[in-house]
């Protein structure tokens, strides 16, 4: 602007389009677990003209469908006859929940690797492939050969979705039993005895006052008044202990 004596005043000004009246909604098909077998459809309304869109905000397409989409965040824009644009944010989920994995265990006898886990799968699509690391996978649902301890087992249906359990498998020892017959020393004596009998379990027992050394004989003596753990051993494993508190 310039006055009559040649002063010269500005401003500034900023035009904005009027895109207030464009919108964008979307239609989602999930991917399938870890795939890119996802889609969406986008419906613009308002505006002018024939519309465009885009993934990008700089590269637009006539088609309003983009497909082979995984799991994650999009934005997607859409521009009218006049260049107004509009847009929208997406979130994309796998979907893997119908997919689960139980498993029935038969416990290890004690200290030896004959537990098992047999899995049952349940969801998902196609065919399961079952893994105790998750890396590698097998057909068989049965894993056997394993000890006590806490196991993780995985799942993978047909269009690569994983489910997983744990499984915690203890020493089944509760069939062995230990018990014993004392003879009390005489006063101040060492003279005192024990006769241990064990029950149950498999295989020949050996016995233990320390539970580091074994032995095949059930009787110490040699005993003085107090109190004694013995432990009864069967294939070279601790499975049942017997407190004795021996008096004068």
């Amino acid at each position: 602007m310039k006055d009559g004596s040649g002063c010269v005043g500005s401003t500034t000004v900023t035009l904005v389009s009027n895109d207030s009246n464009i919108s964008l909604v979307a239609t989602q098909t999930s991917p399938s677990c870890g795939n890119g077998n996802g889609s969406v459809s986008l419906t613009a309304t308002g505006g002018t003209g024939s519309y465009s869109y885009s993934r990008d905000g700089i590269n637009y397409f006539s088609t309003n469908v983009f497909s082979g989409l995984v799991a994650g965040t999009y934005n997607f824009y859409v521009k009218d006859g006049s260049g107004c644009v509009g847009s929208m944010t997406l979130t994309l989920v796998s979907n893997n929940s119908s997919l689960s994995l139980t498993g029935i265990q038969t416990s290890p006898s004690c200290g030896n690797s004959n537990g098992s886990v047999s899995l049952t799968a349940t969801g998902g699509t196609g065919s399961y492939s079952y893994s105790r690391d998750g890396i590698n996978y097998f057909s068989t649902n049965v894993f056997s050969g394993l000890v006590a301890g806490t196991y993780n087992f995985y799942v993978k249906d047909g269009s690569g979705c994983v489910g997983n359990t744990t499984v915690t498998l203890v020493s089944n020892n509760s069939s062995l039993s230990l018990t014993g017959i004392q003879t009390s020393p005489s006063c101040g004596n060492s003279n005192g005895s024990v006769s241990l009998t064990a029950t149950g379990g498999t295989g020949s027992y050996s016995y233990s006052r320390d539970g580091i050394n074994y032995f095949s004989t059930n009787v110490f003596s040699g005993l003085v008044a107090g109190t004694y753990n013995f432990l009864c051993e069967r294939r070279q494993w601790m499975c049942r202990k017997y407190d004795l508190d021996i008096s004068k």
